[in-house]
């Protein structure tokens, strides 16, 4: 692979994280020219990917013409009543970057979608080590120069939730009062989630610096989804494999688990993290398990809608009807989904992933990956962006790739 090549696949690699809800593009970040310098650059990437490949006439998929084709009937889908204040030249150019950059993605040849992947895998790791030194540093890193940032979600501030700003680092105080590593975005469950995801694509790989640093990350982020994503790809993997003895490794590793869970959520402690840990499982009437996920007011209001019936159910209340609607605000599930995008919608919406999984007829070396990829869906459903489909699409090939790599 020449150097021209590498450079513009690192280019399309940055240009992923960069559809990413990274902190330079929050309106309470200063300089505003950081965050417009990278809105420009995740453009130029995408582009250039796209230009690049046409110019060597890259290979084009059967399925790239369905795959824009659904794109666009989702993308049409959720316009029809949008509720969100958007002009229509924003609305324009966020479909026409999609639909380049899904053919982008298509005409990468299965060599450079998992270079692609590895770079993007080893970015996010790096955007997230600045603030994995801060927070283990402790008190000392109050002595480095840092500022307050603000959070851009509303039920954030109401919660008196924000940031201490450090160069190249974010460190999340929390309404509990706990401090949490959350890179340079905005959710520390938010990177818990995303790397168990990256994981799940390279652990056959060789990258052990890369994963152990992605697991030291993922475990100091406290994000319960991490550990749960994370255990549920274990089982998967072993039992896809067909192995017995992986099989009763498995049995001996959920034996000592649960003794371990059990005595966790049992102890009586004044520790802050540990009391953390117990407040995602039980609910305030002391019962497990609880639904981090959904307030009461998110879950009476999903009720009452999904009892309404009629055609509202079937083709939903339109985009962004659950941001305007203060009784479900603060609250993710796939339930935003149906409220958004009804039943029709969001059977439209995960279709469009599962056309893409089709498309790339995955071994059972990929239903790890696969299986935790769709139940990341259920606390965090808005994955139609640049990010989450490259990731989708480039991980199971790296999968793939990686099983080839292993036969020959």
């Amino acid at each position: 692979m020449g150097l021209i090549k590498k450079l513009i696949l690192i280019s399309f690699s940055i240009s992923m994280m960069m559809s990413s809800y990274i902190m330079f593009f929050w309106n309470t970040y200063e300089p505003y020219s950081i965050g417009i310098f990278f809105r420009v650059y995740s453009y130029v990437g995408i582009i250039g990917m796209l230009f690049w490949e046409v110019m060597n006439e890259a290979k084009l998929s059967k399925y790239l013409a369905s795959s824009l084709i659904l794109l666009a009937l989702l993308e049409l889908y959720t316009l029809y009543d949008i509720k969100l204040e958007q002009d229509a030249f924003h609305i324009i150019v966020r479909i026409v970057r999609m639909m380049i950059s899904i053919t982008a993605l298509y005409l990468l040849n299965e060599e450079d979608r998992e270079y692609v992947f590895k770079c993007f895998f080893r970015i996010f790791v790096l955007a997230c080590l600045p603030s994995v030194v801060y927070y283990y540093l402790g008190a000392t890193a109050e002595r480095i120069p840092h500022s307050i940032l603000q959070s851009t979600i509303s039920g954030k501030v109401a919660k008196k939730e924000f940031y201490y700003h450090y160069p190249l680092g974010l460190l999340m105080h929390t309404s509990a009062g706990l401090i949490r590593i959350s890179g340079i975005f905005d959710e520390p469950g938010y990177v818990g989630t995303t790397l168990a995801l990256l994981y799940a694509c390279t652990r056959k790989s060789n990258n052990r610096i890369w994963d152990i640093l992605s697991i030291i990350i993922g475990i100091t982020t406290l994000s319960l989804a991490y550990f749960l994503l994370m255990f549920v790809f274990f089982i998967v993997d072993s039992l896809a494999q067909n192995k017995i003895n992986k099989k009763m490794s498995i049995i001996l590793v959920l034996t000592f688990l649960v003794i371990a869970f059990v005595v966790l959520l049992n102890v009586e402690t004044t520790n802050p993290y540990i009391s953390f840990v117990q407040s995602k499982f039980f609910t305030d009437e002391g019962s497990l398990i609880k639904n981090n996920r959904e307030s009461q007011t998110f879950a009476n209001a999903y009720e009452n809608f999904w009892n309404s019936g009629g055609y509202k159910v079937l083709i939903g209340n339109g985009n962004g009807a659950t941001t305007l609607n203060p009784l479900m605000t603060g609250s993710s599930s796939i339930k935003c989904l149906f409220y958004d995008y009804g039943i029709l919608g969001s059977l439209l919406y995960l279709g469009f992933f599962i056309h893409l999984m089709i498309s790339m007829k995955p071994a059972r070396q990929a239903w790890g990956f696969v299986t935790v990829f769709f139940l990341s869906i259920y606390q965090r459903p808005y994955v139609l962006n640049f990010m989450y489909i490259s990731v989708f699409y480039c991980g199971i090939s790296t999968i793939i790739y990686h099983n080839m790599s292993r036969k020959v």
